[in-house]
Formats: structure tokens, C-alpha cells, sequence
């Protein structure tokens, strides 16, 4: 059912997936093996369903993944396990066009938390792993917000915050009215909150990817984006 020895043998490895029936007797089984269950790509084929079990390989290297294993042994019983998946909020592992679709909806919902209840990042890892103590839907803001703030802190990309800021953290009624309080000409004002927007993706997806101790930030991967 599960092949150990290609996880640990294919080279660059970055995500494993396994399907099986009856996720009620495997969920305890798989939440041991720090495997994610992933109920978006849940499928059913010839009247039987199939659940899915996920790994990001990059967030937990094949390398450490033994270690991690063997510390679970000493320190875990099967039945804590059971008793964590019952509590934590599952994990939805999101393609890289949801994510950008996602991140671009909770920059227009900012202002209104009450409409970021449905946003499909509130079951991403780049927000599961982060809420303690707040709501789901507060981690998010703070994330958003966090992210168009560290734009303000590189001269080269402050005319980026500032078109956010306008526009999603301290709206004004309109984008004419925005571009009007920035001094910009109104397809310079877009310009910028286009690359503002995408700066806030791509930072938001390291995260996602790599934890908030990524091996680099947004600003010195030099990763391309899709166009905003």
C-alpha cells in the first residue's frame, strides 16, 4: 500500500499522495505517519470512495522524516495520534493557481473580516500551523497584513505598499480616489498594485511551501510568479 523506499529514493521528491477506502479505520494509521489528510482530492471510482493522504516533502525532507518517525515512537502512542486528528483542523493542500486566487480574495475581504470565513487559505497550512489563540480568520489578516508591511521595509518595493495600503488595508471608495491620494496616474496606480499584489502572493507561498523559516524570502529567491 505504501512504498517507504520510493519516498526516500526519488530524487527532489516534493509531494506523495496515497489513496485508499475507509478513512475512519486508516485516519489514526496515517496521522501517525505524518501523512495530511487531503479531503479535496477525494475521489470515487466504480461506487467506492477513496480518500487521500498528502506529504510536502520540502516542508519535511525524506531525510528528516525517519528522524521524526523514530522521535514519534518514543514519545507518541498511536492512540495521541487519534486524539490530535480529532482536534486540529485538516490541512487542504491548495494548487498554486488556488493559492493566488486565494490570496487575491482575502486582500479584497481584508477590510471586511466577515467575508474571509470562506477564504480557502483558512484551511492551508500557511494558516492551520499559525493560529493560536485567534481565529483562523485573524491569522489570515495578520499574514496579509504582515506581508504588505514587510514591502514598506525595501525602498524599491514602498510604492508597492503604499498603492496596498490604499486599496485593501485602509481602503478609500475608489481606485480613482486611491491613485488621486498617491499622486499617480491612475495606469501607474494599477501598475503598482498589481506588483504589490503579487509580492504579497509570493511571499505568502514561501510560506506556505516552506514554513515561516523559509530557506529564503520572497525578496532573494528571485521566483516568478503568474501575472496578477
Amino acid at each position: 500500500m505504501i512504498n517507504v523506499t520510493q519516498w526516500m529514493a526519488t530524487p527532489r521528491l516534493s509531494w506523495s499522495f496515497v489513496a485508499i477506502e475507509d478513512l475512519d479505520r486508516w485516519a489514526p494509521f496515517f496521522a501517525h505517519i505524518r501523512q495530511q489528510h487531503a479531503p479535496r482530492a477525494e475521489f470515487g471510482v466504480g461506487g467506492r470512495d477513496y480518500a487521500v493522504f498528502v506529504h510536502d516533502w520540502r516542508a519535511e525532507p525524506p531525510l528528516t522524516w525517519p528522524r521524526e518517525m523514530a522521535d514519534r515512537e518514543l514519545t507518541t502512542t498511536p492512540s495521541d495520534d487519534r486524539e490530535d486528528s480529532e482536534t486540529q483542523r485538516p490541512i487542504v493542500v491548495l494548487s498554486h493557481p488556488e493559492f493566488v486566487t486565494a490570496v487575491r480574495q482575502a486582500l479584497r475581504d481584508y477590510a471586511r473580516p466577515d467575508r474571509l470565513a470562506d477564504n480557502a487559505l483558512l484551511s492551508s497550512r500557511l494558516v492551520t500551523e499559525r493560529t493560536d489563540g485567534q481565529s483562523p480568520s485573524e491569522t489570515l489578516r495578520q499574514l496579509v497584513r504582515l506581508s504588505a508591511e514587510e514591502l514598506n521595509t525595501h525602498p524599491r518595493d514602498q510604492r508597492l505598499y503604499r498603492a496596498l495600503y490604499r486599496t485593501f488595508l485602509n481602503p478609500t471608495a475608489t481606485q480613482e480616489r486611491a491613485a488621486d491620494l498617491l499622486g499617480l496616474p491612475f495606469s501607474t496606480y494599477r501598475a503598482h498594485l498589481r506588483a504589490g499584489t503579487q509580492r504579497v502572493t509570493e511571499l505568502l507561498w514561501q510560506q506556505e511551501l516552506y514554513g515561516a523559516e523559509g530557506p529564503a524570502s520572497a525578496h532573494d529567491t528571485g521566483h516568478d510568479m503568474a501575472q496578477t
